[in-house]
């Protein structure tokens, strides 16, 4: 089993979770917290406000807000009444519905049910990084351990930007079991160490396929 091939285990997602759930999902540099956007359905996309009464949906001008969330009330042919939770990106500003995009996201991912989703809409110029999921970083990598084989120790929580400046900043080795340092590896060329690429948000959020979220190069894992 290749690197890549372990970083989709089951193993090494239960052993991530694991972090996340002791990191109480934030970022062990900035706290920043694991964004609630995430999930999103690929098959649904991010559909404009046009597109969206295309689709049926006929959008109320009532809403209402609660705390820094706007719930929208829309009507569609097969549900007189729902809500949707509208992310602002500045609190001061009134709801601009041109501007409005839209999209399903799971509420199971486990679930393959036609209404296991919710919709969620945001604006133009919403910063798709907050679509993105915390990554779970190795501070070192050791030669022939598999990926969930390591000490939590080694294990840390962190943004797609603390995790793209861990790898520029800071070099990671690869050891052997006795502690010996082998090689340097090299920052992954296609998210720049970040794990993640923004223009594919909207597809297992964005998770960079290249290094599978790792942000260093897979060869000689």
């Amino acid at each position: 089993m290749n690197y890549q091939e372990q970083l989709k285990s089951k193993e090494w997602q239960n052993k991530r979770l694991q972090i996340l759930e002791r990191d109480k999902f934030k970022c062990t540099n900035c706290n920043f917290e694991r964004p609630k956007n995430i999930g999103l359905l690929s098959t649904f996309g991010i559909k404009t406000i046009e597109e969206f009464k295309e689709l049926g949906y006929q959008i109320s001008k009532d809403y209402y807000k609660k705390e820094t969330n706007i719930f929208l009330i829309f009507n569609t042919k097969n549900s007189p009444r729902m809500e949707v939770v509208y992310v602002f990106v500045n609190y001061n500003n009134e709801a601009d519905f041109n501007k409005l995009k839209f999209a399903k996201q799971w509420i199971n991912k486990e679930d393959s049910s036609p209404n296991n989703y919710k919709l969620i809409c945001f604006v133009e110029g919403f910063d798709y990084t907050y679509f993105s999921d915390l990554n779970v970083h190795h501070c070192r990598y050791i030669l022939n351990k598999m990926a969930w084989e390591y000490e939590d120790n080694y294990l840390i929580t962190l943004c797609v930007n603390c995790h793209q400046k861990e790898h520029i900043e800071n070099e990671i080795f690869i050891y052997r079991a006795n502690g010996e340092a082998l090689n340097k590896l090299s920052i992954c060329n296609k998210c720049n160490g970040s794990g993640f690429i923004p223009k594919f948000h909207y597809y297992e959020n964005g998770i960079c396929f290249e290094c599978q979220g790792e942000g260093v190069g897979l060869v000689g894992l």
